[in-house]
C-alpha cells in the first residue's frame, strides 16, 4: 500500500493541533476519548480516596499518518 505524503495528521480534519503551522503535536479526534488508566483521587472535603478513570484523545505528531485520513473541511 502506498501512502500520499500530503495525507498526514497535520492536514487531517480530525487533528486538533496548530493548523496554521501543521507541525508539532496535536490530538486525533477520529474516535471518542479512550480510557488511559485508573488513578486514586482524594475528595477535597472528606479526604476519602476513590478510583477515577483517566481518559483522553491520542496525542499524535502532525507528520504521522493512518488509514482513517479525512481532508480538512474548508469553511
Amino acid at each position: 500500500m502506498s501512502h500520499d505524503l500530503n495525507h498526514t495528521c497535520g492536514t487531517c480534519n480530525y487533528w486538533t493541533g496548530d493548523k496554521a503551522k501543521r507541525s508539532g503535536n496535536g490530538e486525533c479526534h477520529r474516535l471518542p476519548p479512550a480510557a488511559a488508566g485508573i488513578i486514586q483521587t482524594r475528595h477535597h472535603m472528606t479526604g476519602e480516596t476513590q478510583p477515577a478513570i483517566m481518559s483522553g484523545f491520542p496525542s499524535v505528531s502532525a507528520a504521522n499518518w493512518c488509514g482513517e485520513y479525512q481532508p480538512e473541511l474548508l469553511v
